[in-house]
């Protein structure tokens, strides 16, 4: 192709002028596809509340991070195992009634995510209502505190029946640990007569695996949520827009060279 055969900036532009109404009506139509879209696929919003988890090292000698982890891999256990679960889904029913989002465990844990990031563990209601997205997070957030809360006195008391020293680098050297296990893995306290010893294993098995090492507070519940985190309506209209115009442009340039040489 010459020089001479190639498209100039204002005979591209006159094209475009010429077919302006095309263009225009291919603008409109991908904006009204995008708001068709998002009717159809409506937005998804997503509401946080937070807790905080950290290793009191007052209590216990600085820890190797294979050792964190499988600790902390006991509290992630608790807060999204089924106990949580059923009893975040029976409180939800309680106090807004009878939803499809809430209606089992199962249907429950599609709506919901945890995410740790550091210290700072955030609980995530997910739904297409931006006000159910904040239900589901704040009912979370509440049995789950409750539900650590009571884990973590279970666990003081079976460290004061067995008044051991909290030797947790020994958790590092077992596997597939169970709760009894953990706790007879802190060596060093006193013999304990049968009662005591019946008594220590209720203690740790009410504890959930949960270290009295370790501190939680609560950090806030969610806020309805403003913006979607998926979809937003305005965007999805404004590139539906923006791609007919593109298409249009395009339509009226090729529609045009075919006219002038067929």
């Amino acid at each position: 192709m010459s020089l001479s055969d190639e498209i100039q900036p204002m005979e591209a532009l006159s094209r475009l002028l010429q077919r302006w109404q095309w263009i225009m009506l291919a603008a409109v139509m991908g904006a009204v596809g995008g708001l068709i879209f998002s009717l159809l696929v409506p937005p998804r919003y997503e509401a946080v509340a937070a807790f905080a988890v950290s290793v009191d090292y007052s209590r216990t000698e600085p820890l190797e991070l294979v050792v964190e982890d499988r600790a902390l891999d006991r509290v992630w256990q608790l807060v999204q195992g089924p106990d949580v679960m059923e009893s975040t889904a029976a409180r939800l029913r309680a106090e807004h009634g009878p939803d499809a989002a809430w209606a089992s465990v199962e249907a429950l844990r599609d709506h919901l995510r945890l995410d740790a990031r550091l210290s700072r563990w955030e609980l995530i209601g997910i739904h297409r209502d931006p006000q159910k997205a904040a239900m589901l997070a704040n009912a979370w957030y509440a049995q789950a505190l409750e539900a650590l809360g009571k884990a973590w006195d279970h666990a003081w008391r079976a460290a004061s029946l067995q008044g051991a020293a909290f030797e947790v680098q020994c958790v590092a050297e077992l596997q597939g640990l169970d709760q009894e296990t953990l706790w007879q893995c802190f060596a060093g306290g006193p013999q304990l007569a049968p009662d005591q010893l019946e008594a220590l294993k209720a203690e740790v098995r009410a504890s959930r695996g949960i270290l009295p090492i370790f501190q939680f507070e609560g950090l806030g519940e969610a806020q309805v949520p403003q913006r979607p985190t998926l979809w937003p309506r305005g965007l999805l209209v404004f590139s539906g827009g923006m791609l007919g115009l593109l298409l249009g442009g395009w339509w009226a340039m090729a529609a045009q060279r075919r006219r002038v040489d067929p």
